[in-house]
């Protein structure tokens, strides 16, 4: 009777770090697919002649993101503002506006549209910024002003509510000699949402 428990003890706490794990393993996941496409969107934006600098928190402060995912720090409205900070600062030197974009990559679409359950927070905190938003089909790379997104929505779908970057970003221009084509970001969003899925 006695082994019978301990095997049973065994079996759940076996059960509850394989759950662990794999919550572990997604938000990595999650985590290193958003850093990438934070990049390939920054290195775009920089080599269509954009200055572009890095600003949400998990930029210099990446310890706090790992905190507020293991539930350490109690939230507060401040920290609420800061979570929810954009990624980036783009200033275009010719017309010299400054823009912040937050950039979001989902993978799976429900119904043709994708969940960002945060734009409730960014309509909030930072509804003149833009959403950057990368998903598994063409064109691969969207964009659209929080605020011109529709009212009280969190799923969106890529065609309606979104355009492509260039559309936003008008200085990107793929045509362009550049080290990063359409071609190639195409290509390195599809791979990375192949892998990701695997």
């Amino acid at each position: 009777m006695a082994r019978a428990r301990g095997n049973e003890d065994i079996y759940r706490g076996l059960q509850e770090a394989a759950k662990e794990a794999k919550e572990w393993s997604s938000f990595f996941r999650k985590l290193v697919m958003g850093y990438v496409f934070k990049d390939l969107v920054t290195v775009l934006l920089d080599q269509a002649g954009y200055e572009v600098y890095p600003y949400g928190y998990e930029s210099f402060l990446p310890s706090i993101k790992r905190k507020l995912y293991e539930k350490v720090i109690k939230s507060s409205p401040v920290l609420e503002r800061v979570r929810f900070m954009p990624d980036i600062v783009v200033y275009d030197p010719a017309s010299k506006f400054v823009q912040l974009v937050e950039v979001k990559s989902r993978a799976n679409a429900w119904r043709g549209k994708y969940e960002i359950d945060e734009v409730q927070h960014y309509r909030r905190y930072w509804a003149e910024s833009i959403l950057a938003l990368a998903v598994p089909e063409e064109p691969y790379l969207l964009a659209q002003r929080v605020s011109e997104l529709p009212s009280g929505e969190t799923r969106f779908s890529p065609a309606a509510d979104f355009v492509p970057i260039e559309d936003v970003f008008v200085r990107i221009d793929w045509k362009a000699e550049r080290p990063i084509s359409r071609r190639l970001c195409v290509e390195l969003a599809s791979r990375l949402f192949a892998a990701f899925k695997a």
